[in-house]
């Protein structure tokens, strides 16, 4: 039976807009895992096989839940890639009732996390710096989907709510300090 996790990243929200977007995904980042008793951590490149795959169709979800689906990768309304950060998304979000509380629940900084439910492919196994057994994903098998979520686990992803109002060039900033927040880290070049 194969095994299925869903780490979650924090998120971030602001503007009006009707795009959600960010990082699904910090490559390099520990997530120490307390519930499981172990870290995981995404690997450079990891997704780079399964977004090549023309049979993945990820969903982007509000809390893991395929009953409230906010976009798809076949229709175009959910566009992932990967980049030197981690695994970039921007989900369109629907006209509906839901996609709509979920602007508005993001917008307030309630709901302020992401996350992604994968199928494990090739790892690593070590210790992370708390010294817990690590597993280190280099490459994803399945990637289910994106979601939002109120609960993160990883704290260096994000998502935000594209608009263009004022809070568009802090968003823009807040990217930025991520990237830089990275680099000195040693996770990008």
């Amino acid at each position: 039976m194969a095994e299925f996790f869903t780490p979650m990243v924090r998120a971030e929200v602001a503007g009006d807009g009707n795009t959600l977007f960010g990082y699904a995904a910090v490559y390099g980042e520990v997530a120490e895992t307390t519930n499981e008793g172990w870290a995981e951590a995404i690997a450079p490149g990891a997704f780079d096989a399964v977004l090549a795959d023309p049979a993945t169709d990820a969903r982007a979800v509000f809390n893991h839940n395929m009953g409230h689906v906010l976009g798809r990768q076949s229709a175009g309304t959910l566009k992932l890639r990967s980049d030197n950060v981690g695994l970039r998304y921007d989900i369109t979000l629907p006209r509906t009732s839901f996609a709509e509380d979920l602007k508005e629940l993001v917008r307030r900084g309630d709901v302020t996390g992401s996350s992604f439910a994968f199928q494990a492919g090739e790892v690593q196994r070590g210790t992370s710096p708390q010294g817990r057994t690590m597993v280190t994903h280099t490459k994803i098998k399945r990637l289910i989907d994106i979601s939002v979520v109120p609960l993160p686990v990883y704290a260096g992803a994000s998502v935000s709510l594209r608009s263009l109002d004022p809070n568009a060039a802090a968003l823009a900033r807040r990217e930025q300090m991520i990237r830089a927040r990275a680099r000195v880290r040693g996770l990008v070049a």
